[in-house]
């Protein structure tokens, strides 16, 4: 008698990234369990499997419908919405962890991903990054499409990288913009498409990186950096030569679409070393 496969569980947010780790999973021989957050994630979009939708911070209520479907191991995949602490009152596991979430909020978004990770893994859940079950979607190293940054380009690579690292560590981002030898701006809890969007545009020639990397210390299971075929889209609007992540240490959300967007735009998406990041 053939063995029912592992069912494991997807707290999806928002973005592309939760289907296309669905669709990995279950290529793998897993069943997957989709938990849609309200107001990020459509359960629409994830009618082909069992699941149910859920507000973002009823923590017990999905930890409890997680251990109900028998998913032993959990991954966090897509943008979370940013918490109203006040809805936590009104959870059996937000007021054991309210304390903690306030102080969380403070330090920055890092730091209430950590929060929930340590939720997640209190509950008795195996908490999974999406590479262990998507490895595909780590950038590799080196040039994703034909183009690659020339000598001239890395002056501002090594500037939205430090830039990027100086955010990090205040928990408040994963990228930055450089130009010219000039620091265009640092992402916030607005994410990459605002920064790209208050980005002034380049003259007749591209010129410009967005560098994204993970945070100092980050848990590598939760909030890689990602881009993908939007991100370069809007880098492409915003005039911007091309568009450098940390290998091994990001996410390219649709790697044949990403470089196919990018060598359609004329830019170039590269995955960089951290000696190439840092000089």
């Amino acid at each position: 008698m053939a063995r029912e496969p592992e069912r494991i569980g997807i707290v999806a947010g928002g973005g592309a990234l939760p289907r296309l780790l669905a669709k990995a999973a279950e290529r793998g021989g897993l069943a997957p369990f989709i938990v849609t957050l309200d107001g990020v994630a459509s359960p629409n979009d994830f009618s082909r499997w069992p699941g149910q939708p859920m507000p973002a911070l009823a923590l017990a209520r999905i930890a409890t419908l997680l251990r109900e479907a028998g998913c032993r191991r959990v991954v966090l995949a897509g943008h979370l919405p940013r918490p109203d602490l006040a809805a936590l009152i009104r959870d059996r596991l937000g007021r054991r962890v309210l304390p903690g979430a306030m102080l969380a909020a403070l330090r920055g978004d890092g730091a209430l991903l950590d929060l929930l990770a340590k939720v997640v893994e209190g509950e008795g859940f195996v908490l999974e990054g999406v590479q262990a079950l998507a490895p595909e979607l780590l950038a590799g190293a080196g040039a994703l499409g034909r183009l690659s940054p020339r000598a001239e380009h890395f002056m501002d690579v090594r500037l939205a990288a430090a830039a990027a690292l100086r955010q990090g560590r205040r928990q408040r981002g994963q990228g930055a913009i450089a130009r010219a030898g000039r620091l265009l701006g640092v992402e916030d809890v607005a994410g990459t498409d605002a920064l790209l969007a208050r980005t002034p545009p380049a003259g007749p020639q591209r010129s410009g990186v967005l560098v994204k990397r993970p945070r100092p210390g980050q848990d590598p299971r939760l909030d890689l950096p990602a881009i993908g075929p939007d991100t370069v889209a809007r880098a492409a609007a915003a005039g911007l030569a091309g568009v450098v992540v940390a290998a091994s240490a990001a996410l390219v959300i649709g790697p044949e679409e990403t470089a196919r967007a990018a060598d359609e735009a004329g830019l170039f998406v590269f995955g960089a070393s951290e000696q190439e990041l840092d000089g």
